[in-house]
């Protein structure tokens, strides 16, 4: 995507827009009902989440009408957890042959449907929009960036309002297509029993039954590296913090951050009381750990906007030089 971004994106946008506006004329517009909406988001679990109410808005404004969520195959379980649509189709990207596979499939797919109405929700990407329209619904919406060739791919562009909460952004394509968009409530995930004896598993394996637990992500979305709080500033905070034997920490992340997250680890004065689960939980078994945590000390990501469904008590990096004012036991 960021190839095609880079070296193509905008030459494949302005050809497309150059032969939509020739064969515009000659296209029957069709006023029906709405049956098929597509709707794409491809990069962070924290913004599917806060897409909810955009979907609620979807569902309840056009009852009848099936929905398709198009992402990467890595936001499958939060899919499958909300879900918040009646179809999913994901791409992989382990390499390039298998995007590039599992692209072409899509594509056919989204041309079998017919959509009514395709909405892209990445807020730049010129390659989503390339995709948007090739869907070829008649009613495409996404959001405008001013002098891009991307823009003209849509139907009904809505401008991004820096000033507005995410989930208000997203909602905002949902009433360029006509939803009625009062509801911005979030939608709880469940936990099960499983999961909830799992997080209890680890505590008694970790002995972290008798101390006040401190959950830690150090990490940012992949596209987002820069939202990283610097390690050593983690460091110095846990430190401080340790100094509190009543205090364990417990440190997440996915797989792929698990070696970043020891690396942030392996800098502390002691190890002692400080456990390293990236890539051993899944959504589940990590909501069902912040209900028996006491504290989330973040960076922003996905992660923050879970811990919000939850009790637990929640600072971000940013702020975390508040902590001295917080009550911990």
């Amino acid at each position: 995507m960021r190839i095609i971004d880079h070296y193509a994106g905008n030459t494949l946008c302005y050809l497309f827009s150059i032969y939509e506006r020739i064969i515009r004329p000659f296209i029957k517009k069709d006023t029906g009902p709405i049956r098929e909406i597509l709707v794409m988001k491809y990069f962070g679990i924290g913004s599917i989440l806060l897409s909810v109410p955009m979907f609620r808005a979807l569902r309840k404004s056009f009852p009848t009408a099936k929905i398709t969520f198009l992402s990467f195959y890595n936001n499958a379980e939060i899919c499958q957890r909300l879900q918040f649509a009646d179809k999913y189709l994901y791409l992989r990207k382990e390499n390039l042959r298998i995007f590039i596979t599992d692209l072409i499939k899509v594509l056919f797919e989204l041309r079998r449907h017919k959509f009514d109405i395709a909405i892209d929700m990445e807020f730049f990407s010129k390659f989503t929009s390339i995709v948007t329209y090739l869907s070829r619904a008649r009613i495409r919406t996404g959001f405008y960036v001013r002098n891009e060739p991307r823009t003209k791919l849509y139907t009904n562009p809505v401008y991004f309002n820096y000033y507005r909460h995410i989930t208000q952004i997203f909602l905002a394509l949902a009433e360029e297509v006509g939803a009625d968009t009062e509801d911005t409530g979030l939608s709880k995930i469940k936990i099960s029993d499983e999961e909830k004896d799992y997080a209890h598993r680890l505590i008694r394996k970790y002995r972290l039954g008798e101390t006040k637990r401190v959950i830690i992500n150090v990490n940012a979305g992949e596209m987002c590296i820069e939202r990283r709080w610097p390690r050593d500033n983690f460091v110095s905070l846990i430190n401080s913090l340790a100094r509190n034997r009543a205090l364990s920490f417990i440190f997440i992340g996915t797989g792929e951050e698990r070696e970043y997250v020891q690396t942030v680890i392996d800098s502390l004065n002691s190890t002692e009381r400080v456990v390293n689960l990236a890539g051993r939980t899944n959504i589940g078994q990590l909501l069902a750990l912040f209900e028996e945590s006491d504290l989330f000390i973040t960076n922003d990501g996905g992660p923050l906007h879970l811990a919000e469904l939850t009790d637990c008590l929640l600072y971000t990096s940013d702020a975390a030089d508040e902590l001295d004012g917080v009550d911990l036991g």
